[in-house]
């Protein structure tokens, strides 16, 4: 950890630190390691319809399934081993899941997040939040928030 600890700021370094020695970054940074993640794409795309449901409803997952579902076929003919609906499945899902502030909102007061935090954090810690409603924030002399 030596390494990293030499520079004033040292997180400001990491990504450039990374691409040469990402275990020791992620060390350093007390990574932790996502459990199984996902290597079937048909647990990827599962895995990401059933986030549509809480997201929105079964309609939502049903049009991500039945898209993918063409991707799928076109994969198959062109023999590409799922690689190209795997990169959908993905990317997809980062463009209908769209996350805004409702949705952010709705995510950090799912139960799971609070476990989460628990599993990270020991002791008595406090969550803060520092909301800026656009009607209540400050503005500048051309109107644009501060």
């Amino acid at each position: 950890m030596g390494w990293l600890s030499n520079s004033i700021y040292p997180p400001f370094n990491w990504g450039r630190r990374a691409k040469g020695n990402l275990i020791e970054v992620n060390k350093a940074a007390e990574v932790i390691p996502l459990n199984n993640p996902l290597e079937n794409v048909t647990d990827i795309i599962e895995d990401r319809a059933s986030r549509f449901m809480a997201y929105r409803d079964a309609s939502y997952a049903q049009q991500y399934r039945n898209y993918l579902n063409q991707i799928g076929e076109k994969d198959a003919e062109v023999g590409a081993n799922d690689q190209l609906t795997r990169a959908v499945s993905k990317y997809l899902f980062k463009v209908m899941a769209y996350k805004d502030e409702y949705e952010v909102a709705r995510l950090q007061t799912d139960v799971s997040f609070q476990r989460e935090l628990d599993n990270i954090f020991e002791g008595d810690y406090k969550i803060e939040y520092h909301l800026a409603p656009p009607m209540l924030s400050k503005t500048d002399d051309n109107g644009q928030p501060v």
